[in-house]
């Protein structure tokens, strides 16, 4: 019996192929009434002596096909493509999985049509929660919940000094009769003070980041498994294309 993901397989090359044939067939409707047209032409003389004439003035035009033939061929593959999508609308119905993780269940009975947009909708999730900003590396973080739910502080004290230039100078040589004094000045950067800086964060630490990664990528792995798991179910083998048809062909 055929199973509702082999269905699913080829449903999209059986609509192709039903598209195509009925644009093909509209194309010829349109602009090809040549190949439903035929014909026998020929000239009949009305005096005599001219039978070679008469001989090379037939005409013959053969018709390639019908238009009844066109539709048959036509009708034949959009039936195909019609009971398909029936068949895979009429399973789809019945198709559903739970989510299964680590051997307990997330939820229950899901169609598998929700399965699918699911997974979808789980890697988009994940594009956007990879983006969250994590601890800055290289200092140490510790909770404090004085400050609020999931804010961080760095266990130690930033420390900076302070410095201010200070104008300093030097006597070169001592002042003589004939000469003044030589000196030298330059400034230097004293420490008055320090700056102290605690430094807090709500960003979330690396390792709680990698956790959920780590949870959504199973999560988008189970529910692809359930959604397998859904699509294995048998189909019914109804059909509708030729009962349509029928009606419209008023056959």
């Amino acid at each position: 019996m055929t199973k509702l993901h082999e269905i699913l397989a080829v449903e999209g090359d059986k609509e192709g192929i039903a598209k195509k044939i009925l644009e093909e067939t509209s194309a010829v409707f349109k602009s090809k009434h040549h190949l439903f047209q035929g014909g026998t032409k020929r000239l009949e003389m009305t005096e005599e002596g001219n039978e070679a004439l008469e001989e090379s003035s037939k005409e013959d035009v053969t018709i390639e096909t019908t238009v009844s033939k066109r539709l048959d061929y036509t009708i034949a593959a959009l039936t195909d493509w019609l009971d398909v999508v029936l068949q895979k609308e009429k399973s789809n119905q019945f198709a559903v999985a739970d989510i299964v993780i680590d051997g307990i269940t997330i939820a229950k009975g899901l169609p598998a049509t929700f399965l699918l947009g699911l997974e979808s909708k789980l890697k988009h999730i994940r594009s956007t929660f990879v983006l969250a900003p994590t601890l800055q590396p290289g200092l140490d973080w510790v909770h404090d919940e004085s400050l609020g739910v999931d804010i961080y502080k760095a266990a130690k004290l930033q420390v900076k000094s302070k410095t201010q230039k200070r104008p300093m100078s030097r006597v070169l040589y001592d002042a003589t009769k004939e000469h003044k004094a030589q000196i030298e000045t330059w400034t230097e950067d004293v420490i008055v003070g320090k700056f102290v800086t605690q430094v807090t964060s709500s960003m979330m630490s690396a390792a709680d980041k990698s956790e959920m990664l780590a949870r959504i990528d199973l999560l988008i792995q189970s529910v692809k498994q359930a959604r397998m798991r859904a699509n294995n179910r048998d189909i019914e083998n109804v059909i509708v294309g030729k009962n349509i048809f029928k009606y419209i062909m008023n056959s």
